[in-house]
């Protein structure tokens, strides 16, 4: 099974300050750091010259070692948590929102 890349971009909404939304990464990184199998938490605000981002301008990416362990951080309680206080500080909630899981080549 392959290794995979957990994407996820979202639209901040106006209101929404950097302190909140350190908030909710701090959260992710340490359900990242608690779960087996999932690694390399990394979050930040796109910095990409093209202009192509359609105002998903922050996003961040979790490593799993596989399906498995990418299937149980998504069921886990305090990910749902983070998740739903994250599509709080998010332009139109979870349609402000991309979830996009890429395989790893070994």
């Amino acid at each position: 099974m392959p290794q995979i890349e957990h994407c996820v971009f979202f639209k901040r909404a106006m209101k929404v300050t950097d302190n909140e939304i350190a908030k909710v990464m701090e959260k992710l990184a340490s359900i990242t750091e608690r779960l087996n199998g999932a690694s390399n938490f990394r979050s930040g605000t796109n910095i990409s010259p093209e202009g192509l981002h359609q105002n998903f301008l922050d996003g961040f990416i979790i490593q799993f070692d596989d399906v498995a362990a990418r299937d149980a951080y998504l069921v886990d309680d305090e990910h749902k948590l983070a998740g739903a206080m994250l599509v709080e500080l998010i332009n139109g909630g979870v349609d402000g929102l991309i979830v996009f899981d890429l395989p790893i080549a070994r």
